[in-house]
């Protein structure tokens, strides 16, 4: 089976999200990896995983929005693939991105741009415990990724645009809220109205515990949320 009829065989009738979770679960197999993600990128950020091919990867993912850089960020900011086949000996300028996935054994990186239109939406990532580069067959297969992974992102995105316009009592601003990471939002906003600072240096704070703590940012985040941590000191 071709690449593409895979992919759409994958999907069948899922939209959004969930097509997004089988696109990635379709691109452990074709790249032979050990995760992929799809990332959204939203004015120059990490603003939510759209879809995983497992918790792990999931993980991985939000390890660019922990820290603000990396491959996924930058495929978007250029247009173009970003292939690192080994993070141990990169020439990018991610030390601290590079160290903390090197620490999740993540070896090699591969992050390739999702467009809409006449803009780049997000990214699909692809990881790997392993060094190495894609084959010329692989690099040929995620131009066809590339397309049909950007679809559940204008998915999700229309279809919730049209929900809240149309119905304001709907629901379909859940899922979107779900992804857009709120629990951070949420936290950001407590720690502003508890210290008195700008959302910036609130979000700044709660990376850098996240960073610190080697934990993710919805991690610390939810603990905020649930009392357990206060970053009084942070």
């Amino acid at each position: 089976m071709q690449v593409r009829d895979r992919i759409i065989s994958a999907i069948g009738d899922q939209r959004g999200s969930d097509a997004a979770d089988a696109i990635c679960d379709v691109c452990v197999e074709l790249f032979d990896t050990d995760g992929a993600a799809i990332s959204i990128i939203f004015d120059g950020a990490s603003a939510a995983t759209l879809g995983a091919s497992s918790p792990a990867a999931r993980s991985f993912d939000e390890v660019q929005f922990t820290l603000g850089e990396g491959p996924c960020l930058d495929s978007v900011a250029t247009g173009q693939a970003v292939l690192i086949d080994d993070l141990r000996h990169s020439e990018q300028p991610w030390i601290a991105y590079a160290s903390a996935m090197l620490d999740l054994k993540v070896l090699s990186v591969f992050a390739v741009p999702l467009r809409a239109s006449t803009q780049y939406v997000g990214a699909v990532d692809l990881f790997r415990h392993r060094t190495g580069p894609l084959t010329t067959t692989e690099l040929e297969a995620t131009v066809i990724v590339a397309e049909l992974a950007a679809r559940p992102i204008l998915d999700i995105l229309g279809q919730d645009h049209h929900a809240a316009v149309t119905d304001p009592d709907s629901d379909a601003w859940a899922a979107l809220n779900r992804l857009m990471r709120v629990d951070i939002n949420r936290a950001t906003g407590m720690l502003m109205a508890r210290h008195g600072i700008g959302a910036p240096e609130a979000l700044m704070r709660l990376r850098a515990h996240a960073y610190h703590r080697g934990r993710s940012t919805t991690a610390i985040a939810q603990d905020i949320l649930t009392g357990r941590l206060r970053l009084d000191n942070a």
